[in-house]
């Protein structure tokens, strides 16, 4: 039988991609079509295998008049039948009802989201391999990168797609044999409506031309998935050894321009999105590639950020360009964890005896206790700041010393200064200590200051 084997791939898909597991608790939403009504069958199908909840859900968009409350009714029944909790919402009514498919999507989500929320569940969608296809032609039509080619993944947050393994033809099958009753939606004839023109006239063309075209699509998806993973491990592992305080990036030059350009611009991206929890598009993203590449100290505005060229680096940041950060904060005696809110930077002082060890400037530093007294104080930098560096010719401006070290100004802020209750500054973490400071043969006792910043 035709459905025993539908269903019995589904149930391999469920459990190899982890879409159910026991106890939890799942929102099947059901439109009344045949997808959705297949869909809710199989799930009912495999509590027997895995104990979970089914409550069925149903959004009225209202664009179909007396068609759409038939659907509501509909499946409303189909909840009673089935002794499922049935949850609905209506689109409030208004004197132009009419409105696109894409806000109709999103009204539809944003009830299915708040339910999966408030019951702490998985969505279930019936979306299957023609759709998927459909959907990756709409995104390469309108405009994507790699990134949007993979369209729709089994797993997606608290979203689920059973029947991500199945085309319409075996769906059709498994309604038919099952003999399974549904509602038509007779607007998933109208060519005007972008998926239904490719879905009834393109893709059918293309076929015949070229079989086996949409698995070649799938194909693609897939591929250009596994790539994406790739390079978005490969740029979060770039942003994990740079500059990425709170809401500011700073990079090489240098470096970026080194990187393939693919890898360049998904780290751009990610940062972006790091910094302001949206995706930028890709036009401002080639717009920053510009700023990478310009000869001109040029800057731009965009996607919730400022970049702009400062040296050799390139920053993003969130909000004010050049925004300035002020903080103080006292360190009584060693022993002593500290936590500067403004940029997120952690700073440990912990006391120890023995002979005087090597350090790691890049994240810790040593001096002689008995040269220091406390408290000490982790501020900013202040202009007329003068420093004596360890290894130093000798006593220098703050400020030019961060210019020998090419700390971008933008980025000062961020180096904490370090000094003792006499105003002698021991560190400028995690750059240099004191010469004053430093350990020698005779030191006894040792404070051990170490800097750890977000993204290390």
């Amino acid at each position: 039988m035709k459905a025993h084997r539908i269903f019995a791939k589904v149930k391999s898909f469920v459990l190899r991609e982890g879409l159910i597991r026991e106890g939890d608790a799942i929102i099947a939403a059901v439109s009344g079509g045949p997808d959705s009504v297949a869909m809710l069958d199989m799930l009912l199908r495999l509590r027997r295998h895995i104990p979970f909840s089914v409550t069925v859900a149903h959004y009225n968009h209202r664009v179909r008049g007396a068609e759409s409350d038939r659907d509501e009714t509909f499946v409303r029944e189909l909840a009673r039948r089935e002794g499922l909790d049935f949850v609905f919402a209506r689109r409030k009514a208004s004197k132009k009802m009419k409105t696109s498919e894409s806000e109709l999507r999103k009204a539809r989500y944003r009830f299915l989201l708040q339910l999966a929320d408030q019951m702490e569940a998985k969505i279930a969608l019936a979306h299957h391999r023609n759709d998927q296809v459909e959907t990756v032609l709409m995104r390469i039509f309108r405009g994507t990168g790699v990134k949007g080619l993979p369209a729709m993944r089994p797993v997606s947050g608290p979203l689920i797609r059973p029947l991500l393994c199945l085309w319409r033809y075996e769906i059709e099958d498994y309604v038919h044999e099952r003999r399974l009753e549904y509602v038509d939606d007779v607007t998933n004839r109208d060519e005007r409506i972008p998926r239904n023109f490719l879905r009834l006239r393109v893709i059918p063309m293309v076929e015949k031309m070229f079989p086996g075209a949409s698995d070649a699509v799938l194909r693609l998806a897939e591929s250009a998935y596994e790539d994406t993973l790739f390079l978005e491990a490969l740029a979060r592992r770039f942003i994990s050894h740079a500059s990425l305080q709170k809401e500011t990036a700073v990079y090489s030059l240098d470096e970026l321009r080194s990187l393939p350009v693919a890898l360049r611009k998904r780290l751009i991206r990610i940062t972006v999105e790091t910094i302001t929890g949206n995706v930028p598009s890709w036009k401002f993203v080639d717009q920053v590639e510009n700023i990478v590449f310009s000869t001109e100290a040029v800057e731009s505005k965009g996607s919730g950020v400022y970049v702009y060229r400062e040296g050799h680096y390139l920053v993003i940041t969130r909000g004010r360009k050049n925004r300035k950060v002020v903080y103080r904060y006292m360190v009584e005696n060693p022993g002593t964890t500290l936590q500067i809110v403004e940029t997120g930077v952690e700073i440990t002082f912990e006391e120890e005896t023995g002979p005087a060890v090597a350090f790691d400037r890049t994240c810790e530093a040593v001096v002689d206790m008995d040269k220091i007294v406390f408290p000490l104080c982790i501020r900013t930098w202040k202009a007329g700041d003068r420093f004596l560096p360890f290894g130093g010719p000798g006593q220098v401006k703050l400020k030019e010393f961060f210019v020998a070290e090419g700390v971008p100004s933008h980025l000062r802020h961020y180096y904490p200064v370090v000094e003792d209750a006499r105003g002698e500054i021991i560190w400028i973490a995690p750059l240099r200590i004191g010469q004053k400071v430093a350990v020698s043969a005779t030191t006894r006792r040792i404070l051990k200051m170490c800097i750890k910043i977000p993204g290390d």
